[in-house]
């Protein structure tokens, strides 16, 4: 049998050759970590903005308070200067005139009552705590009534505090337990007398702001068109952003003076059946209270409660007042104003709130005034810009 040449052998496998890194992979990543670190970057950019112009706000609030001021009320007053220039054919100059001293003969009547009917509350208070006073004695004195089980119970754990806490080694003298010496009068007298003087200097700014608007009419959106870009896409977005903010500021202005005189109306109706005095004085400043959503109504019960209690001399009756003027309130801010916030503005009730706490903390009780309109005007805003709408998804209803 011939030899068989011997099997060959398999050869040895080669190793594994490692794979190249793909350049592709690491660009990507790159390009990831880059993107990151720009909208990081982006981001804080905005945060550091934002927070620059609120500080700024916040310190030049002397300059913003009347500009903005001014502003929302040539909005409100605008239709009226319209009707005077179209209907009866006054220039619109005269026009602007006779609406701005229209609106200051309104604000001084109405400032002229409140502080009449302010002094007579103050001249009255001692009078009316002391009938207070002995109305709560009375029912202290009832055993039976709650408000004296209250007391007793009050008076237990006062006394029994007492018995543990250790005695004070000595007492303070008369003379070191006395208040400091108030500052001379005349110093008083002349800070108030410079509030006075700077807030009549704020007020007629705002007045004059508003008059110089007025009589301008539209020329500032003319130029504002002509002003931001020669294109004409970019010129008829910007007529259309406009034209958005004023229809949308004076529809809401208007709807809520019209919501605000009914408001009024209702309550001089309820305090008039319930036999208050100056029935009339309080229904105004309730309609004027109200622009100020949530805050005012309870301001407006605190005053009708303090006078409630000055006129009847018992708590029952003002209470039941005051108690009123919250019912007409909310049954108009429910339907009325609700209805103008949601078929004009859009605007959810939380976004209301975080606006007036802001503006409150920022200018005071001017910014609550003024917190829902700017809402308006910054929820129209981001609408139509692009890069804004997250924040009028925030604001809409």
């Amino acid at each position: 049998m011939p030899d068989q040449p011997p099997p060959l052998s398999a050869a040895p496998a080669a190793p594994p050759v490692p794979a190249k890194p793909d350049p592709a992979d690491s660009l990507d990543a790159d390009t990831v970590g880059g993107a990151s670190r720009r909208r990081l970057l982006i981001w804080t950019l905005i945060l550091l903005n934002v927070t620059l112009v609120i500080f700024l706000l916040k310190w030049a609030d002397a300059f913003f308070m009347p500009l903005v001021a001014g502003i929302f009320l040539s909005y409100t007053l605008g239709p009226i200067v319209d009707f005077l220039q179209l209907r009866l054919r006054l220039p619109r100059a005269l026009g602007s005139a006779v609406a701005i001293l229209a609106f200051m003969g309104v604000i001084g009547g109405i400032g002229y009552a409140v502080w009449w009917q302010a002094i007579d509350l103050a001249e009255s208070m001692p009078e009316s705590i002391n009938r207070v006073t002995r109305s709560v004695r009375q029912v202290q004195v009832d055993r039976s009534s709650s408000l004296s089980k209250l007391n007793q119970a009050a008076q237990a754990v006062d006394n029994a505090l007492k018995s543990a806490s250790p005695a004070p080694r000595g007492s303070q003298s008369a003379a070191a337990q006395a208040a400091p010496a108030p500052e001379r009068v005349s110093s008083l007298l002349m800070q108030r007398a410079l509030r006075v003087v700077g807030g009549m200097g704020t007020l007629g700014s705002v007045l004059l702001l508003a008059y110089f608007l007025l009589t301008a009419g539209d020329s500032f959106r003319r130029k504002t068109v002509r002003v931001v870009s020669k294109r004409w896409q970019h010129k008829r977005v910007t007529v259309e952003l406009l034209d958005d903010i004023h229809s949308s500021v004076q529809q809401y202005l208007g709807s809520l003076v019209m919501v605000n005189l009914l408001l009024g109306l209702l309550t001089y109706v309820t305090l008039l059946a319930q036999g208050f005095r100056n029935a009339e004085i309080w229904a105004t400043l309730a309609g004027i209270l109200h622009v100020i959503p949530y805050v005012g109504p309870l301001l407006t019960a605190i005053g009708v409660f303090i006078a409630g209690v000055q006129q009847w001399g018992a708590i029952v009756p003002a209470a039941l007042a005051a108690g009123s003027t919250l019912v007409v309130a909310a049954l108009v801010g429910s339907v009325a104003y609700a209805w103008i916030l949601g078929r004009i503005a859009n605007i959810n009730h939380s976004a209301q709130f975080i606006a007036l706490l802001f503006f409150g903390w920022l200018w005071g009780a001017l910014g609550l005034l003024i917190a829902i309109p700017l809402v308006v005007v910054i929820k129209v805003i981001a609408a139509r810009v692009d890069a804004l709408h997250p924040v009028a998804e925030f604001l809409r209803e």
